[in-house]
């Protein structure tokens, strides 16, 4: 069996090598002083529940095995995964970890709901205030996607209703708005994410988030990154990396 190790050098080639299989041996990555941290994609679409989805879900997390990623977030549009199938998961790919989140679209805005899982927010409509309030009342995680996505302004009242966190990089957040997405964070006093927002296999393993250690359960997840305890990440086509919690120009555009 292919370990991690060895998909790691090549994404594209181990996912087709990968395809059919059902476990995976995994090497953690561990940083510079030896704490273990965990590199995680909060923003996974799959085509069994969103219409623009083209991969599967087990094509997804295996491809995000292959890229090198600890976990995803399955975070389809108004459609939760199903607890068992989530269980199953984690059972046939660990340590590999996969969380269910929803992505919602509020007053003409998408956001990511993690933490929460209730039928409630794939049958209801909200407008912006009504899910900001029904998240916070239900302890779950609340942020923005793609802000600036063929629009010049966030039409949002933020400073009264403030999200948990923004995407300031992702395959669907203008490369050109990542200057105001980070003043919008900035004003806030929130974080930056980086996800990939994929819809297909070769969508994953560019933007992810580095988390400072491994949440043992999804309260823990929620728990670090309400903490900021994480930077957001940007692996480039010459494989350098470069953190997207900075204000650094980004990588070329692949």
């Amino acid at each position: 069996m292919m370990s991690l190790e060895a998909t790691k050098q090549s994404p594209e080639v181990s996912v087709a090598l990968l395809q059919g299989e059902a476990k995976v041996t995994f090497v953690s990555f561990h940083d510079s002083i030896g704490q273990q941290t965990m590199k995680i994609d909060l923003h996974v679409h799959t085509a069994e529940r969103s219409r623009c989805g083209k991969s599967s879900e087990d094509d997804q997390i295996r491809a995000a095995v292959a890229a090198g990623l600890d976990a995803i977030v399955l975070t389809d549009h108004r459609r939760f995964a199903p607890p068992e199938m989530i269980a199953r998961w984690n059972r046939d790919f660990q340590p590999f970890k996969v969380f269910n989140g929803i992505e919602i679209t509020a007053s003409e805005h998408d956001f990511l709901v993690l933490g929460v899982y209730d039928p409630i927010l794939e049958e209801r409509e909200f407008d912006y205030p009504e899910l900001h309030a029904w998240v916070r009342g239900h302890n779950g995680f609340l942020a923005l996607a793609h802000p600036f996505r063929g629009r010049d302004e966030i039409p949002l009242d933020l400073d009264r209703y403030p999200v948990e966190a923004i995407e300031v990089y992702s395959r669907n957040t203008p490369h050109h708005a990542a200057q105001r997405i980070f003043d919008v964070a900035e004003r806030l006093g929130i974080p930056t994410l980086s996800n990939s927002d994929a819809h297909s296999c070769k969508a994953l393993g560019r933007f992810y988030n580095l988390l400072d250690s491994h949440p043992r359960d999804e309260a823990a997840l929620i728990e670090q990154l309400r903490l900021g305890n994480f930077n957001g990440m940007e692996c480039c086509h010459d494989g350098s990396l470069r953190q997207t919690t900075r204000r650094d120009d980004p990588c070329p555009v692949w």
